[in-house]
């Protein structure tokens, strides 16, 4: 049976092909050579009489009464013999095993002798033994109860024995075994408790067979149901009573009862828990009798048949059709290892073992009373029926009632996984000798698989390196639970691996170019696998919708998401359907199964571009690990596949701004790609977050912005989706908020004037703080010779010097440049147009006439102070700001050392312009006096007349304060200048007699500062009503009046002061002492 596959055709519902495998090879021959008896050629006539499984455990025992324990470890391949037991001195059969779940225990039937004993060490428990027993089983639970599901913690196990004149019913605990019932039934070679429609917990039905017949046993009204022979006059015929779950029919329990009819003839009867037949009869004609055995695993039914003319033949009938669906012979030279396949493994998930039936008591038997301790041996409990008599032994057990049986049409029954209960022969006669082998059911099995392993390693695409082996925990096993044995070696019959199939119909399917219906196929079966064959086939399947076109529907697998990320690496679909050149499949870091990988060689016409994109929008960034080569490799994918400056827009606002924080290597290759494209909008908005972020590379950025926003100003470079109106905007915007070092800041300036001169001269003037002073100095003295004419220029140069002249008011440098420069622009024809020497001449005009000495208003305007006033509102406001500026830098630079020198450039420009003639007034000289009189500007002529300068703004632009010294004129050159202002008063007088009240204001302010009341009176016509003096008179009179008071004053102080001081030295004289 070497590499031997067994494979059933037309199978529905069930496993299509089987491998056979050796499990435990030649055990005996183990048994032997760990034996230390030298007597142990005595056992040379023993072999397998039954085996069990429990979790990693397998119990062979022998028929010498050994009792063989292996266990398979996690890092190992096979079992292991690790303890064997001789369980019976006189070497009477291991008959049976059966596992009591709840209390983890295992009841061992060695000859008729049941004890327990622990698990999985196998350990007595010395707490009794139930001897004459023939078989045991565990008590089934009721359709209608809860009880299979135990609770946690049950303490105790019940079973059925089947003596050789009673049925028992046993409760088993950890610390005692406990006789429930006793029902009177002789020569019961086997049985089973039938999980029975009753009311009750626990089920009342048992099946069991005796030397000839079937019988059903009801254990509550203690009567029998007589079925049908099964011998067929053979007394050597062993009776298999088998249960399973009708898949087909709502899932109920049904029974499988072999019959022999002839020599070469045999049957199998299907019933329910009442006896009831459930379908029809399955003949098995010319084959035999299946004395190996049979067991069920659903759809199909298993037995080893013996005839006259074979033996150990494998027949597999359909439960569904009742017709063989499968022969062949067991028999070869020698039964040899079986190896397994090496093409894969079931796509079902690695299951826990389940080791027999757990029961539960609910305390809710109708029929069971209190059972009493059993010692060595169960010492039955009589029981209140009617139907009790005594037994020999003194006690009272159950009398059956017989009922005929009664014949049921067949009916439908579902089904669920069948429990295949092995019903050992009437004797153990069957030896090694008579190589006669034997099938049974065990809970899975897991053993280890070359071909699935190799089918589930991994590799990795890029460097061809295998990844290490999974944990045992985590691999993908076979798994079975038909075990077959000749007495001596022990094989398990095992469901192939649906993926080994898999990856045969995925190839036949390429060549074959139906890699649609393979999908379609693998569609409907991918939820049936479990853990990694799910992923594996998963993975096949993308493979296959991708192979032929249905992208669509490969979408919906790729978005399967467990614990937050998708079960589908996206490095895998970027493998497949990429064909970006900037992602060579050669730098794709994926690991993939190598099954897998065999696959993905097959195709060729996977790549789709559109397709890529759409399942990265669906995945990135939420199902990305930030920071990982799957994000990375991602993202150089979306730039190099975008064309359009909008998309990479749209994609930076919405998925990938936060990745621009730093200038790594994959930014860097993706900053290459985008210049690559000429998209070099995107390059730039790209450049300002990283240099905003980035404050490690923000000079390497800066440059890198700089140079590239230069090309494109210039026109070096180009993108019609780069205006130069909106890339200088936002190259301003950036300055101001991210301002670069000086030679960058510069550059950008210089080169953003050469195309739009406003903009850069408004930045410039709205940033014009201190740290940028220097540089907009430098960079108005590099251009000034292409730009001095320009009044935007001039304006922003004459900005930047005051800026700084007010930040060092001392230095007269900047004073001078600051002046001229102003001057300069002022003398412009480009900034003085006709415009504003007109309207500068009708200011002059509207002064002189809101001057007019006729008015009585007083003190009069002067003209700086006029000026000021309309500053804000005039026509030639700009004019007007700059002219009262510069008067007011001339007025302090005329008493510096040399200014008429320094500022000869400066003069120069006012000589020769009429409209600056007022600052001509500024340097003292002869005839200022009368210009300021004829001027109208009284109240700056008054001022010079006394101070001989000129008047200080009130509003100044520079200066808190008049910093100048004063004029230095004497009392007489003050009232000679004075003089002349009232001599012209006085002439305005005579033309006009109206103008008596600027007589009147001179006499007031200046009458008793500077003249006597008799030189004023002197001064004055004789024609002057005196009302208009009246005030000056009266101030005279006070003061007249104020001097001869304080003279008669001091007079008198005087005088008493000499009266005192006489009157101190008399008494001084007198020796007076105080």
């Amino acid at each position: 049976m070497e590499n031997r596959k067994l494979v059933v055709k037309e199978v529905n519902g069930g496993p299509s092909s089987y491998r056979f495998r050796l499990l435990l090879p030649d055990i005996l021959q183990q048994e032997r050579s760990s034996s230390n008896s030298p007597n142990h050629s005595q056992d040379n006539g023993s072999s397998i009489a039954c085996i069990a499984s429990y979790q990693s455990n397998l119990y062979v025992g022998t028929t010498s009464g050994k009792l063989l324990h292996y266990h398979h470890f996690e890092d190992a391949a096979e079992y292991m013999l690790i303890s064997e037991l001789q369980l019976s001195t006189d070497k009477k059969p291991v008959n049976k095993v059966l596992i009591l779940p709840n209390i983890e225990r295992a009841l061992i039937l060695t000859g008729t002798v049941a004890s327990v004993y622990t698990l999985p060490e196998l350990t007595p428990c010395h707490i009794g033994k139930i001897k004459d027993t023939n078989d045991v089983s565990i008590l089934a639970y009721s359709i209608h109860s809860n009880a299979d599901q135990p609770k946690n913690g049950a303490v105790n196990d019940k079973i059925v024995a089947f003596t050789s004149n009673k049925i028992r019913i046993v409760q088993i605990d950890k610390e005692q075994i406990k006789l429930l019932k006793d029902i009177n039934y002789s020569g019961a070679i086997s049985g089973i408790s039938t999980a029975s429609g009753m009311s009750s917990n626990y089920s009342n039905l048992v099946l069991v067979a005796n030397q000839e017949n079937y019988d059903i046993i009801d254990l509550k009204m203690t009567r029998k149901i007589p079925l049908f022979d099964y011998t067929g006059k053979d007394q050597k015929v062993p009776p298999h009573i088998v249960s399973y779950i009708a898949e087909d029919k709502d899932k109920s329990e049904e029974y499988l009862l072999t019959i022999k009819n002839d020599e070469s003839t045999s049957l199998a009867m299907f019933i329910n828990s009442l006896g009831d037949v459930t379908r029809g009869t399955l003949s098995w004609i010319g084959e035999g009798y299946p004395t190996g055995g049979v067991i069920i695993q659903w759809p199909l039914v298993f037995g080893v048949f013996n005839s006259a003319t074979e033996k150990n033949r494998l027949i597999l009938s359909s439960l569904k059709t009742l017709e063989i669906v499968h022969s062949e012979s067991l028999e070869v030279p020698k039964i040899e290892s079986i190896e397994t396949d090496k093409k894969g493994e079931s796509g079902e998930e690695e299951l826990e073992q389940k080791p027999g039936e757990h029961i539960q008591s609910t305390g809710n038997e109708e029929s069971i009373n209190e059972p009493e301790q059993l010692e060595n041996s169960i010492t039955p409990q009589a029981v209140d029926d009617d139907t009790k008599k005594d037994n020999e032994d003194g006690t009272q057990v159950n009398t059956l009632e017989t009922i005929d049986s009664v014949d049921t049409d067949i009916t439908a029954t579902a089904s669920k996984d069948e429990v295949s209960k092995e019903i050992p022969p009437p004797t153990t006669e069957l030896t090694q000798s008579s190589k006669t082998i034997k099938i049974l059911k065990v809970p899975d099995i897991q053993v280890n698989s070359e071909a699935i392993d190799k089918l589930l390693s991994k590799i990795n695409l890029s460097n061809g390196t295998t990844a290490p082996p999974v944990p045992s925990k985590e691999k993908t096993y076979e798994t079975g639970n038909i075990l077959l044995h000749d007495g001596s070696n022990v094989w398990i019959l095992y469901p192939e691996s649906e993926i080994i199939g898999l990856q045969e119909s995925f190839k036949t399917s390429v060549q074959e170019k139906s890699l649609n219906s393979f999908a379609q196929s693998l569609e409907s079966k991918l939820d049936t696998f479990k853990r990694e064959t799910h992923l594996y086939v998963l993975h096949m399947l993308i493979i296959a919708l991708f192979e032929s076109g249905n992208f669509s529907i490969a979408s919906r697998y790729l978005l399967r998401i467990k614990n937050g990320k998708t079960l589908i690496d996206p490095m895998f679909v970027i493998y497949m359907l990429s064909d970006i050149e900037e992602v060579p499949k050669s730098a794709i870091d994926i690991t993939v199964y190598s099954g897998v990988k065999e696959a993905m060689e097959l195709c060729t016409s996977s790549v789709n571009r559109a397709m890529l994109v759409d399942y990265l929008d669906k995945v990135f960034p939420d199902l990305i690990d930030a920071g990982s080569k799957t994000e990375d490799t991602i993202r150089i994918i979306y730039y190099a596949s975008f064309s359009k400056n909008e998309s990479i827009s749209s994609f930076l606002e919405e998925k990938d701004e936060g990745n621009w924080k730093k200038l790594t290597a994959v930014n860097q290759k993706i900053i290459d790609i985008t210049e690559k494209k000429s998209l070099y909008r995107s390059l730039v908005n790209i450049y300002r977050l990283l240099k905003e972020n980035d404050k490690l590379h923000f000079k390497e950025l800066s440059e890198k912005l700089c140079g590239l926003t230069v090309q494109l100003l210039n026109n070096e470079k180009v993108d019609d989706d780069i205006s130069k109106e909106a890339l200088i905007e936002d190259t301003l915007k950036d300055l101001k908020a991210n301002p670069p070092d000086e030679s960058l800041y510069t550059r950008y300036l210089i080169e953003i004037l050469k195309v739009d001169k406003v903009k850069g001269f408004n930045f410039m003037k709205s940033n014009n703080i201190s740290r940028f002073k220097a540089i907009h100095k430098s960079i108005m003295d590099e251009i000034s010779e292409n730009y001095a004419s320009e009044v935007d220029f001039s304006l922003l140069k004459i900005e930047f010097l005051e800026s700084s002249y007010k930040e060092n008011i001392s230095n007269i440098a900047l004073q001078t440049e600051l002046t001229l420069e102003m001057t300069k622009l002022m003398a412009s024809p480009n900034f003085l147009t006709e415009e504003f020497k007109i309207n500068f001449e009708i200011l002059k005009q509207t002064f002189k006439i809101e001057n007019n000495l006729t008015e009585s208003q007083w003190p009069k305007i002067s003209w700086i102070d006029f000026l000021h006033l309309n500053s804000r509102i005039n026509e030639c406001k700009d004019f007007i700001i700059l002219y009262l500026k510069v008067y007011e830098l001339l007025l302090v630079s005329v008493q510096q050392e040399d200014q008429k020198a320094t500022n000869f450039s400066i003069w120069s420009i006012v000589e020769s312009n009429e409209i600056f003639w007022y600052y001509g007034l500024i340097l003292p000289k002869d005839g200022t006096l009368q210009q300021l009189l004829d001027f109208s500007d009284y109240n700056t002529a008054e001022f010079f007349a006394v101070n001989n300068k000129l008047k200080f703004p009130r509003n100044p632009y520079y200066f808190e304060e008049d910093p100048r010294q004063s004029g230095g004129l004497s009392i007489p050159q003050r009232k000679d200048n004075l003089l002349v202002v009232l001599d012209f008063y006085l002439k305005e007088l005579a033309n006009n007699p109206l103008s008596i009240f600027a007589i009147r204001h001179f006499i007031s302010t200046f009458g008793n500062s500077f003249f006597s009341p008799s030189e004023i009176l002197k001064l004055l016509p004789d024609h002057i009503p005196l009302s208009h003096i009246s005030d000056y008179l009266t101030s005279v009179v006070i003061d007249i009046q104020a001097n001869s008071r304080e003279t008669l004053i001091m007079k008198s102080v005087s005088k008493a002061d000499s009266v005192l001081s006489k009157q101190i030295y008399t008494d001084l004289a007198n020796g007076s002492s105080y």
